[in-house]
């Protein structure tokens, strides 16, 4: 694939625009992989006949995603109530850079963003 191309994703109904370089930018992860060709890393994921990759995850989350791929920083509201399936999501996509940056649960099981995470 041509580096200065132009992808387009569709992301359980979302749809977003990038490059080959933002998506092979914290490689190795599933979307480098797949990009670089190995179209066998996840069910999850089709090449529509139009070109658009698609991939059947939550399009919603997936804008946080694109965005640490664009700049490499977590990008979220203290008040962001989805870090569980945030973490879920990045798992996925195989970002470990991603997944430390995500609060692991307290001991009752819930996230929560301290000052000194939200500073990272």
């Amino acid at each position: 694939m041509e580096q200065s191309s132009i992808i387009s994703l569709n992301v359980g109904g979302h749809l977003f625009s990038t490059t080959p370089s933002t998506l092979s930018s914290r490689s190795p992860s599933l979307l480098s992989s797949y990009i670089q060709g190995d179209t066998n890393v996840s069910s999850s994921i089709h090449t529509l006949p139009d070109g658009t990759i698609f991939i059947d995850r939550d399009g919603s989350l997936f804008s946080i995603i694109l965005n640490f791929l664009r700049n490499g920083r977590l990008c979220v509201s203290e008040s962001f109530g989805d870090l569980s399936r945030l973490r879920e999501e990045a798992l996925f996509y195989q970002l470990p850079s991603l997944v430390n940056l995500i609060p692991s649960p307290s001991e009752n099981g819930k996230y929560s963003l301290s000052s000194t995470w939200a500073n990272r």
